[in-house]
């Protein structure tokens, strides 16, 4: 979620478990705004006033209301000598769930049996994932004896560090650098797409719509609308 990580969505509910009644109200709000914009696109459209262009801004605002309840909840855990065993069991069983969904679902299934691009990267991250969530829960779960809490905090700040690594060489490999000669070459945003526009506007100042059916982004799934870079 918002690309957040296993670690924040374990600790958020520690939030509203360990936290007074403060806490959780103000939480709470946040958290009403992230979800109601997630889930119902008119209200993300009307926060920003439908100029479109809006989601990743509004996810950057979300995946930072989460670290931060990550992060209180981190710090209430310690104040607490260990999280609220009963929550955590049931949001390590909820992730479980939904990571099991979604290999499961047909989507993912007919991706894996075509060979599609992607596929075989999605399995890797599955499996990082569902090892990110076995490894820190369970050293949440050994958090709560003072004896096991210097090694608790190591372990955990390792898993995380694990996890970010492993999910970017997931998410980063099989990509083709650019390199310096690249760079200078006549690709990508770099074409000749802003000289067409141009020629077509120097011939007809009118009213016309542009239609372009090729992909300008280096991206790996690119699309071909790049009317943002390309400022047309």
């Amino acid at each position: 979620l918002y690309a957040c990580g296993v670690a924040t969505l374990l600790l958020v509910p520690q939030v509203f478990a360990l936290g007074d009644r403060s806490v959780r109200r103000r939480y709470g709000a946040a958290f009403a705004v992230v979800v109601a914009g997630t889930f119902f696109p008119f209200l993300r459209h009307a926060f920003w006033a439908f100029t479109g262009g809006y989601y990743r801004t509004f996810a950057l605002f979300a995946a930072t209301a989460l670290v931060l309840a990550a992060s209180r909840a981190l710090t209430a855990i310690e104040e607490r000598g260990g999280p609220d065993r009963r929550v955590l069991a049931g949001t390590a069983a909820g992730l479980a769930i939904v990571l099991a969904l979604v290999v499961a679902s047909p989507e993912a299934a007919s991706a894996r049996v075509s060979g599609l691009v992607g596929s075989q990267g999605a399995l890797r991250a599955a499996v990082v994932v569902g090892g990110a969530l076995v490894v820190e829960t369970g050293v949440l779960w050994a958090w709560r004896p003072l004896s096991a809490r210097r090694l608790a905090r190591a372990l955990f700040l390792a898993a995380v560090c694990a996890e970010v690594a492993a999910a970017g060489l997931v998410g980063f490999s099989g990509r083709v650098p650019v390199t310096n000669e690249r760079w200078h070459e006549r690709r990508g945003y770099h074409d000749h797409t802003l000289e067409a526009v141009q020629a077509i506007r120097a011939h007809d100042d009118g009213f016309s719509r542009v239609v372009k059916e090729y992909a300008s982004s280096p991206a790996r799934h690119a699309a071909p609308s790049a009317t943002r870079p390309h400022a047309f």
